[in-house]
């Protein structure tokens, strides 16, 4: 009986979820509006933001202190996915207690589409497959 257990386990994949903060508390950025939050954004989006939208989520702790962001998707003119599994890792990982989503429209226009105004996030999640 043991040697079954053992094999078993020795047979398991490991999962290891790790997030390497490179900053001080008192170093991190705090962001109180949004405006603080374009600027954060706008310090780590690449020269792609005119021509190919993207999709980015900051992480937060408590305090508003950006603990990180991460760039989740990268699509094409007229569109990227956001897939929620992808989001929630991500906040989990990073141990947030809030998240920003943001994307870019590379046309310049900063009228939400018609699904982001029929359908929000947590409406997503639960649909999501």
């Amino acid at each position: 009986m043991k040697k079954s257990v053992t094999s078993f386990i020795s047979n398991l994949a490991e999962i290891k979820i790790t997030y390497h903060n490179k900053q001080k508390f008192s170093e991190m950025r705090e962001v109180t509006c949004s405006k603080d939050v374009v600027e954060v954004l706008r310090s780590v989006w690449n020269d792609q933001i005119e021509y190919i939208e993207e999709f980015a989520v900051l992480c937060l702790n408590r305090a508003n202190k950006v603990l990180g962001y991460s760039f989740i998707s990268l699509g094409g003119l007229a569109g990227t996915v956001a897939d929620p599994k992808i989001i929630f890792q991500i906040a989990l990982k990073s141990n947030s207690s809030s998240i920003i989503l943001a994307h870019n429209h590379p046309s310049g226009n900063i009228q939400p589409s018609k699904e982001y105004s029929q359908k929000s996030l947590i409406d997503a999640v639960f649909s999501h497959s």
